[in-house]
C-alpha cells in the first residue's frame, strides 16, 4: 500500500495549497514536459483535490459524501475507466 492509500483521511494544510502567486498570468505548461518546464506531478494533484475534498467535508455537517457522477468520481479519486462508464448503472464513491 503506497502513502497515498495509506494517508488518505489526513489532510494537511500544504495539500490543499496549489503553490501559485495568483498576482500573474497562469502559465500552460502542458504534460510532455521536457528539461526546462516542470511535469504534472499527479501525486501531488491527488493530494490536492482529496485534501480540498476532505477540508469541505470538515467544515460543513456532512458525515459522508457519495458520489454518482463520473466527472466528481474522477476528480476526487484520480481514477478514470474509460468512455464505456457512461452506460454503467452503477459506479460510485463513498468517502
Amino acid at each position: 500500500m503506497d502513502d497515498i492509500t495509506r494517508n488518505l483521511r489526513q489532510v494537511n494544510p500544504d495539500d490543499i495549497n496549489p503553490r501559485y502567486k495568483w498576482d500573474r498570468h497562469l502559465p500552460a505548461l502542458g504534460t510532455m514536459g521536457v528539461d526546462f518546464e516542470e511535469r504534472v506531478d499527479y501525486r501531488r494533484m491527488h493530494k490536492y483535490r482529496i485534501g480540498r475534498t476532505r477540508k469541505a467535508m470538515e467544515g460543513s455537517e456532512v458525515g459522508a459524501l457519495l458520489l454518482f457522477d463520473v466527472n466528481n468520481i474522477r476528480y476526487t479519486t484520480s481514477t478514470k475507466i474509460g468512455e464505456w462508464e457512461r452506460d454503467k448503472l452503477s459506479r460510485w464513491v463513498l468517502l
